[in-house]
């Protein structure tokens, strides 16, 4: 969805003190949007003071990334996962710092701190010799990156990166014929990594049927998942993280989970079918539709009560309303009985003003975002008018922005909402849907424009560029026969078994 971590633009408040902020999303390869970038963060100081007093970098937590020999997941790094070729252990808190795309995060599973390991291949792009990639450009996707772009541990993958080089040319090995234990030999003895590396003995995952069955007996219930994150900075977590583990085993573990919550109750069988919406089942969808009916029930919508340390302004760090991980997690299994769930969902965001979108408790960005996830997966005609009179709301509707930049980089989170619903009424067949991407191709925050491009390219199998005028032709021929376009998207736990076979632990 073209939504990277925010960039931050150094303010100096006075001499000696930076401040750390959090802002909106650039393109640092479109130098309209750079320009914005700085002309739109150089106003954006403490309760909306103008401060001229910055750095000289626009510094994007994320940009671009090259697609490698490996590309690291989250889920790589939860299930601890270890590479023959590791060249660096990097150490964080998972520090999103935007809007996340991580099944694991919508469902409330928050990672805890975590050691991870780099391998050299992630700095290999694929197709292409002669040429390391190191800093926050390596092979990863959007949800991996934030435990792993922490400045040390870059400084550490570059000089890894420069000794790799060096062996290349001294003993003329190629790049991606390189001798690996020779490096790593050389990064022991410069402490980067520990010695084990050299000795140690790499399996891959094997879990047999009783076995599984035992983990899934295992699950705790008596905490939220997101509990995983609360700790200090320093702290570091070496546990095996049991829901992980069980959604990740394989397509065997669908019926395993399905038998289990025909025995559960309470707590137990929520979480069972949030574990069954992520590997694809809809069979816990009438538990989640009563845990979910009681939050529901009231004139306003829940806010977040739970305290989930280094949050900020959402979207950030995963941290919701409780109810709000039920919702995604009902959304992971596109299922027509929920219908009424979103048709209440957005009843109650009538009484969501647009200054809740400024505040960290409410969690009305992710009310919005998680009704156009489960619409654009289920693609029902029925809901085009729900998600009609979502887009009426006064905070959701005319934020397309044709130039300038925008000192509230809020407007841009609720011009991203107005996006997702564009993009969930064209998977619902609304020529609306397909109106509203079209306005946003010429929008001047480039991302935004990105993303309507691609969505607009994923429903049609067709690519008009950002020429207005031709998709508006497209729309004009093709008005009659629009027709509902599932989003078919892939869980993270699904994807982890295409390669579970190559998943590798001590």
């Amino acid at each position: 969805d073209h939504s990277t971590m925010w960039y931050a633009l150094a303010q100096f408040a006075r001499p000696g003190l930076t401040r750390n902020h959090f802002t909106s999303t650039v393109d640092v390869s479109n130098i309209e949007d750079y320009t914005r970038a700085i002309l739109a963060g150089r106003r954006r100081g403490a309760d909306g003071v103008a401060m001229h007093d910055h750095g000289v970098y626009v510094a994007p937590r994320e940009s671009r990334h090259i697609v490698g020999e490996i590309a690291l997941t989250l889920t790589d790094q939860m299930r601890r996962r270890r590479w023959p070729d590791v060249v660096n252990v990097a150490f964080s808190n998972h520090d999103v710092k935007g809007h996340t795309g991580s099944d694991w995060l919508r469902i409330g599973l928050i990672p805890p701190n975590l050691e991870i390991e780099i391998p050299y291949r992630a700095l290999l792009p694929a197709g292409l010799d002669g040429l390391l990639v190191v800093g926050k450009a390596l092979s990863a996707d959007h949800d991996a990156l934030p435990a792993i772009r922490m400045q040390a541990d870059l400084e550490n993958l570059g000089g890894a990166a420069a000794l790799a080089a060096a062996q290349s040319v001294q003993t003329g090995q190629p790049l991606k014929g390189l001798d690996i234990r020779q490096l790593q030999a050389r990064l022991v003895q410069e402490s980067i990594l520990p010695p084990d590396v050299l000795t140690r003995t790499l399996m891959p995952l094997r879990v047999d049927a009783d076995a599984l069955r035992a983990q899934i007996t295992a699950l705790p219930d008596d905490k939220p998942l997101y509990a995983y994150s609360d700790m200090e900075l320093s702290d570091i977590y070496v546990d095996l993280i049991p829901l992980v583990e069980v959604c990740c085993a394989g397509p065997e573990v669908v019926p395993l989970l399905e038998a289990a919550l025909d025995d559960a109750s309470g707590a137990r069988a929520v979480l069972l079918a949030q574990a069954l919406a992520l590997v694809g089942s809809a069979r816990g969808v009438p538990v989640l539709l009563d845990a979910v009916a009681p939050h529901l029930a009231g004139d306003r919508l829940p806010a977040r009560t739970a305290h989930i340390r280094y949050t900020q302004l959402p979207p950030d760090h995963g941290a919701m309303p409780d109810v709000v991980y039920l919702l995604y997690s009902l959304g992971m299994a596109p299922d027509a009985r929920a219908l009424p769930v979103w048709v209440r969902v957005v009843d109650l965001l009538a009484h969501v003003g647009e200054s809740d979108f400024y505040e960290q408790m409410p969690g009305a960005f992710y009310y919005v975002d998680v009704v156009g996830f489960a619409a654009e997966r289920l693609a029902l005609p029925a809901l085009i008018p729900t998600l009609k009179a979502l887009h009426a709301h006064p905070a959701l509707h005319g934020k397309h922005s044709a130039g300038g930049f925008q000192p509230d980089y809020v407007q841009e989170r609720l011009a991203y909402l107005e996006v997702v619903i564009g993009r969930a009424l064209a998977r619902c067949g609304s020529a609306d849907g397909f109106t509203l991407l079209i306005t946003y191709l010429t929008d001047s925050r480039a991302l935004l424009a990105e993303q309507a491009h691609s969505e607009l390219v994923a429903i049609t199998g067709e690519d008009h560029g950002k020429d207005v005028q031709r998709w508006g032709e497209w729309l004009e021929q093709h008005a009659d026969d629009l027709r509902p376009s599932p989003w078919r998207h892939v869980s993270d736990a699904v994807r982890a078994w295409q390669d579970a076979s190559e998943t590798l632990r001590v």
